[in-house]
């Protein structure tokens, strides 16, 4: 069995906090520090991505209570929690009933997409950039990508 992992990377200028492998209690407090970091830093639309992680407790009404509180967090910052997640897991929360502080996509792209306002992304309207983050900088290190990603569109848009 493989370990799980939190991988940061940003879509389109939104940090998406992907979860790979095993799902673990260390896993979800890492998670749960990333966005709490994400916040700090003035990231208050967040992606998670759970497509690629595996062994969720999907049946555990606590995990799904984390999941809302870390919606809640960033909705009171007027920001959202976006989950990019398999059709199991969106059937296991519809049975469920959890809260609409999340929203839910099953790719990367409707996710971004839905943050934006947009019905349909055309691919020059997404912009995609991988980060090394495995530290307390991950937060100064999306702020100065995301800069960067805003100059250079801008660049090649005027």
């Amino acid at each position: 069995m493989s370990e799980g992992s939190l991988k940061l990377h940003l879509y389109s200028g939104i940090p998406v906090l992907a979860l790979e492998g095993e799902w673990s209690e260390q896993l979800q407090t890492a998670l749960r520090d990333m966005i709490h970091e994400l916040t700090q830093a003035a990231h208050f639309e967040v992606i998670v991505n759970l497509s690629s992680a595996y062994h969720l407790p999907l049946a555990e009404t606590g995990w799904w209570r984390e999941i809302e509180q870390l919606g809640s967090l960033l909705r009171s910052h007027y920001g959202r929690l976006n989950l990019v997640v398999t059709r199991e897991t969106m059937r296991s929360a519809a049975w469920r009933h959890i809260s609409p502080c999340c929203g839910w996509a099953f790719t990367e792209e409707q996710a971004v997409c839905y943050i934006k306002g947009l019905l349909r992304c055309a691919s020059d309207q997404i912009v995609s950039g991988r980060l090394y983050s495995g530290g307390k900088r991950a937060g100064h290190l999306l702020s100065r990508s995301r800069r960067i990603v805003k100059n250079e569109y801008r660049r090649d848009h005027s």
